[in-house]
């Protein structure tokens, strides 16, 4: 403990804004994460915490957040095939940087335009693994549920899964957006930013 007392002594006040808010991030995504599924709601906001290091801090805060999030998930909870989802957070974490204009501001537009990209991005590669991983079966009740109803109605097995992953990925990227835009307009300016 003292090493780690030591240490947090010697950091700058940029390099302790960053863990301090990294740190946030990675708990907000696996808190919200665990309490969607044991709720059995029909979202994963296993990325608020990925969006807001990204628009607080800069991408490379929120590549590294969705990382530690799925090596987290990967070790303890879903196995060694969570790895492979990482391309999902990292596609989030890009996308959501569009939020930001040159200034480092949040716009509006910006940000309705981010979050659609961020559902089809994130949509096709969640799809693709899928497909690849599990031959279109998901571990998500609610991604079945979709995909059997679509399914149902005569799509194929890849346009199924599309169709169960879209219809859960929309309410869960507007909440996750929602809440990672309240996250920046309350963290103080002076944390945000490079």
């Amino acid at each position: 403990m003292s090493k780690i007392k030591k240490l947090y002594g010697q950091m700058t006040f940029k390099q302790k804004r960053y863990a301090a808010i990294m740190l946030i991030c990675v708990m907000i995504n696996l808190i919200l994460a665990e309490v969607v599924t044991r709720a059995n709601l029909p979202l994963w906001l296993d990325v608020p915490g990925t969006i807001a290091a990204t628009i607080i801090l800069e991408p490379a805060a929120g590549l590294i957040v969705g990382l530690i999030n799925n090596f987290f998930q990967a070790i303890f909870i879903n196995g060694p095939t969570t790895l492979v989802y990482y391309s999902v957070s990292a596609a989030v974490a890009l996308l959501a940087a569009l939020m930001l204009d040159e200034s480092g501001r949040i716009k509006l537009g910006r940000v309705i335009v981010s979050a659609l990209l961020i559902i089809i991005v994130s949509t096709l590669l969640s799809s693709l693994l899928k497909h690849w991983q599990s031959n279109d079966i998901s571990d998500h009740v609610w991604e079945n549920y979709f995909s059997l109803m679509a399914a149902s109605k005569g799509t194929g097995p890849f346009l199924s899964n599309f169709i169960g992953t879209l219809l859960v990925k929309i309410p869960d990227t507007v909440i996750s957006v929602f809440l990672a835009v309240v996250m920046y307009k309350i963290t103080p300016e002076k944390y945000r930013g490079r």
